[in-house]
């Protein structure tokens, strides 16, 4: 049996769908939802094995590899993943880290070197980091703490669309991972139960907004999974990441 692992955010909920839902995984694999650096914390100690990971974990650990070829993506604005501030760009003095995440804490240090011409100070976060914005302090937030903190601030920045202003590409903030090698019949169900719930945005809204409080009322739960949100690595979205690779190895 494999242990698998999925982010707990709004924007996983087509994936859950689809492990929740599929009689062909019933006994082959074992599921928990959790943060996205948590889950990458478990893979590379093998506590799981495979997870929908950060994508920089595939940075740091070269001989993992991709399962499926979905992840969590956006071209263009993705809300969920925002840097808050009530000072402008060039005043902020010091940026919090979001502890949830490793991508996105890297990408907002990737703009602010290649794309935003800023120095600030970094500030590793803590459980509530979201009050602590003042004067010229910011913080990356994401996944739906984010989406909560829409329009309560002076200057909002979307971390997915300034990497496509400055690239031009999409961004990869998660991709389905494995440590160690995966069954070709257990990666074949996996697949075609992560497109079942890609492929039915709206059957997945309804399913959760009837039978638990994973939806929320401050963001419209089927723009955001339908817009907001791609899922498959494409091409262009792999060469995106080897960019965003390249981004990290000059700071």
């Amino acid at each position: 049996m494999y242990r698998v692992a999925a982010v707990s955010y709004l924007n996983t909920l087509p994936f859950l769908f689809g492990l929740e839902n599929s009689s062909g995984l019933e006994g082959l694999m074992q599921l928990e939802v959790e943060y996205p650096s948590l889950i990458a914390e478990k893979l590379t100690q093998g506590h799981i094995d495979i997870g929908l990971v950060p994508i920089v974990v595939l940075k740091d650990n070269p001989s993992f590899k991709y399962v499926v070829p979905w992840g969590i993506i956006a071209d263009g604005p993705v809300a969920s993943v925002k840097l808050f501030s009530n000072k402008p760009l060039e005043e902020i003095d010091e940026i919090i880290l979001d502890y949830q995440s490793r991508t996105s804490v890297n990408l907002v240090r990737v703009l602010a070197k290649f794309h935003w011409g800023i120095s600030p100070q970094w500030v590793k976060a803590s459980e509530g980091f979201e009050q602590q914005l003042y004067n010229g302090r910011a913080a990356v937030v994401i996944g739906d703490r984010a989406l909560k903190l829409l329009g309560k601030m002076n200057f909002e920045y979307d971390l997915a669309k300034e990497w496509k202003d400055l690239t031009g590409l999409p961004f990869v903030f998660a991709a389905w991972v494995a440590n160690k090698p995966i069954d070709e019949n257990f990666i074949r169900l996996f697949d075609s139960a992560l497109e079942t719930g890609v492929n039915n945005i709206e059957k997945v809204v309804n399913y959760y907004s009837a039978r638990t409080k994973k939806i929320k009322p401050y963001f419209d739960p089927y723009r955001y999974l339908s817009e907001c949100i791609k899922y498959r690595l494409t091409a262009e979205a792999r060469k995106s990441i080897d960019l965003f690779f390249d981004f990290l190895q000059q700071i």
